[in-house]
Parts: C-alpha cells; sequence; structure tokens
C-alpha cells in the first residue's frame, strides 16, 4: 500500500482571516472544507473530514480510494493519507461488498463485534497475524487488494 494524497484549494475567511481548505478529488469535486485558526489545524481537520468521508463511501461500498491522487502534487497544498490510515478503509469496503455486517466479520473471527469495529477505526493498526485472519474470514487476499 502507497500514501495516497488530496490536493486542497486554500483561501481565507474574510470575516477572521482564519485559512479554509478545500479537499480536491482527483476529478476536481470537493471532497471536504474546513476552516480553523491555523493552516496546521485546518490540514489536521481536514484530514479528519476527508477520512470520515471515505468511510462513509467505503460502508455504501462505494470505493473511494480512486478520489485520491497516487503522487504528491508539485504545486499547492495536499494532505497526505498514509497506509495505516487507509487500511480501515480498505477493510469496511472488503466487508460491505461480500455483505457482511461487522457482527458477521466478528463471528468469523471469533472476536466480539465491539474489537472488531476497532478494526475498522481509522489509524486502527492490526498485526500481520490479524491481517491474515481478516483474510480468512473476508474469503479474500486483502493485501494483494489493497
Amino acid at each position: 500500500m502507497k500514501t495516497l494524497f488530496a490536493p486542497y484549494r486554500r483561501e481565507r475567511d474574510e470575516d477572521t482571516g482564519a485559512p479554509v481548505l478545500s479537499a480536491l478529488a482527483s476529478n476536481g469535486d470537493v471532497l471536504a472544507v474546513v476552516s480553523e485558526p491555523t493552516i496546521e489545524a485546518a490540514e489536521s481537520e481536514l484530514v479528519t473530514l476527508v477520512l470520515a468521508v471515505m468511510e462513509a463511501q467505503a460502508s455504501d461500498g462505494i470505493d473511494p480510494l480512486p478520489d485520491l491522487a497516487p503522487v504528491r502534487p508539485k504545486k499547492g497544498g495536499y494532505v497526505a493519507f498514509a497506509p495505516s490510515q487507509l487500511l480501515s478503509i480498505r477493510l469496511r469496503l472488503a466487508r460491505s461488498k461480500a455483505q457482511l455486517r461487522q457482527a458477521d466479520m466478528a463471528e468469523r473471527m471469533g472476536i466480539t463485534q465491539q474489537a472488531y469495529a476497532k478494526l475498522e477505526r481509522p489509524g486502527a493498526n492490526p498485526t500481520l497475524q490479524t491481517v491474515l485472519e481478516l483474510e480468512k474470514a473476508l474469503g479474500r487476499d486483502l493485501l494483494a487488494w489493497a
């Protein structure tokens, strides 16, 4: 898995002067918009919001990852998404496409639904053994697919 990128358009809020960042999909559509007092805070919030949007899409069986760029933009600002941040989205998408509930996956893995839900949260960093168990529960090669 590789790091993926979302370029953003940067503007200023006329009233507060705070930066307003609009994350852009690969087709130019706006994925998310945030405004925070500093550029660093706005970038951090933009990552959180874009991940939330992608999670919702993955839950609906829509692959959101083509919206992100595979190479760092040469011009302008961008936010980066590390493989560990995207694994939970890939997992959620695979489960959705297999038409399984979290409870179904948990049962297949011999864990609680709550324990499984943690694997689908952004920032989850499962061990290789857990990824192998996920692959078995899904009946597909998750790492090769990702």
